[in-house]
């Protein structure tokens, strides 16, 4: 069920707004922004129209069939306002961006897929992620955010794996994360937690667990 009306036009503008802070004029396989958004590269519609999935990873075996590539977005789209309202599956990984994680990310309300690993996001995770109640997939390995969990980050309740390893988080673990309760991997290698609560340990689906 999505939560959210089709609206074409608001996605056609958030992805050429996308294209355009990414560095969108040096990316190897450009959008013709002339042409319907379903022959842009790596954009994947519902049966509405509207964006179901938008895969620009950077590596040429993605995890998904449609993109890839080494398609080179890059810059700072920290403060990018991208308006899709029925996304679940966002891929911007192995690019070259600067600047913060974006914040657009958690009015995605819809996603259920989220990977940005190896994008040298800095900052940290924005306080409002607890938004995305549908969110299954967070994987953000190999960026260089800061700080700690926000407390909003315990209630993604639907969340099944957290990939955070190659970050400089810090802080505490807070004890709600027993209400992670369909989490089955979590992996925060090198982070530099002061506090690991007992609860991880009881969380009943958790199959992979890596802290070192």
């Amino acid at each position: 069920h999505l939560s959210a009306q089709c609206n074409r036009s608001a996605d056609s503008l958030s992805l050429a707004a996308l294209f355009n802070g990414a560095n969108g004029a040096n990316w190897k396989t450009k959008w013709d922004l002339t042409k319907p958004m379903n022959t842009w590269h790596g954009v994947v519609l519902n049966a509405q129209g509207c964006v179901d999935c938008l895969d620009l990873d950077g590596t040429p075996d993605c995890l998904f069939s449609q993109s890839g590539g080494g398609n080179k977005l890059g810059g700072n789209i920290s403060g990018l306002n991208l308006n899709l309202s029925q996304i679940r599956v966002l891929n911007l990984s192995n690019n070259e961006f600067t600047g913060d994680f974006p914040a657009f990310v958690s009015k995605l309300t819809n996603l259920e897929q989220l990977f940005v690993y190896g994008c040298l996001f800095t900052g940290s995770l924005p306080t409002d992620i607890g938004s995305l109640s549908k969110l299954k997939d967070l994987n953000i390995r190999f960026n260089r955010m800061t700080g700690g969990l926000p407390s909003t980050f315990y209630n993604l309740s639907k969340l099944t794996s957290f990939i955070s390893s190659g970050n400089s988080f810090q802080g505490c673990i807070s004890a709600d994360i027993v209400k992670l309760s369909e989490l089955e991997s979590l992996i925060i290698n090198n982070a530099k937690f002061t506090t690991i609560p007992d609860q991880i340990f009881i969380l009943p689906m958790l199959i992979l667990l890596s802290l070192v």
